[in-house]
């Protein structure tokens, strides 16, 4: 708060501490108190600190999602064609998962091979997801 120009009264914590905690912004001339009434129960003296202690204990973990198992999404099909919000999802996607392959690849040459093989694998599955539809349409008719 000080680092956005408010002045603080009271916000030492022990026995001649103040009750509250103040807030004044910059060019104003009252303090506004800290308490459930004035600015709600995230403001007190008690939650402020509990929030501080507890930012000390986590530290900001940000749970990453494993890309390793993904493949490229092939935005050639028609529905990504209609549908610029579907397009821009599987840009972030395969971004994410050839930001991931280069990070875990120790030299270009080993990354040109991985995406080779992962271009090659939805190619592939793409035929079998096509062969196994055209053999069960197929099969209804005889």
């Amino acid at each position: 708060m000080q680092a956005k120009g408010y002045e603080i009264k009271g916000e030492t914590f022990g026995e001649d501490a103040l009750k509250f905690i103040s807030f004044r912004p910059l060019g104003k001339e009252r303090f506004v108190r800290g308490s459930i009434k004035s600015l709600g129960k995230e403001y007190t003296k008690e939650r402020i600190k509990e929030r501080i202690e507890l930012k000390r204990e986590r530290k900001a973990v940000i749970p990453k999602r494993d890309y390793a198992d993904k493949r490229l999404i092939d935005t050639s099909d028609e529905k990504f064609q209609n549908s610029p919000g579907l397009q821009r999802w599987a840009a972030v996607e395969n971004l994410k998962i050839a930001a991931q392959a280069y990070n875990e690849a120790g030299s270009i040459k080993e990354l040109e091979q991985k995406i080779s093989a992962t271009a090659a694998t939805g190619k592939e599955a793409k035929f079998l997801y096509y062969l196994r539809k055209n053999i069960a349409d197929k099969t209804v008719f005889l």
